[in-house]
């Protein structure tokens, strides 16, 4: 993928956040029609994945919604495949280092300052603009990092 395609992908995740999609499902969607896939899961099975697990504010929903893309393209379909397995996780775990060292953190609730799970919470991310002022750049930049993993 060259430069201007991973910069398509990252304004498409952008697009996809700004009409609705939560972080993980902007992240996979765009992604997912990056490498041409088509399939009715896709982004619903990655809607519980936002908020940091159902706004559990664990794991940032932007990095789940990279990983599921990232295993679209490698993840294995046989336990008989050690191999593939293991080129997963590594590649994961590069991504999630690259994603870490640019926002010092991975969990939901410390990227946003909001615990997602009560009132007040959910009041700050609204009287704070989370979502545009924190989470965009982090959807943005989820979905071009693992962009550049997919060639």
């Amino acid at each position: 993928m060259d430069n201007q395609v991973k910069k398509t992908v990252g304004e498409k995740a952008k697009e996809n956040f700004k009409i609705g999609f939560n972080c993980a499902e902007s992240v996979l969607k765009s992604l997912a029609d990056e490498m041409g896939i088509e399939c009715l899961c896709i982004p619903k099975i990655s809607t519980g994945f936002g908020a940091g697990l159902g706004r559990h504010g664990e794991i940032c929903g932007a990095i789940t919604g990279a990983v599921m893309a990232l295993g679209l393209k490698y993840g294995r379909s046989d336990t008989k495949d050690p191999e593939a397995k293991e080129k997963s996780y590594s590649i994961v775990d590069g991504f999630i280092k690259t994603f870490e060292s640019k926002f010092k953190n991975v969990r939901c609730i410390d990227l946003t300052g909001c615990n997602m799970l009560t009132p007040e919470g959910l009041q700050k991310v609204k009287d704070d603009n989370v979502h545009k002022n924190v989470c965009t750049d982090l959807v943005v930049f989820a979905a071009t990092e693992a962009a550049k993993l997919l060639t």
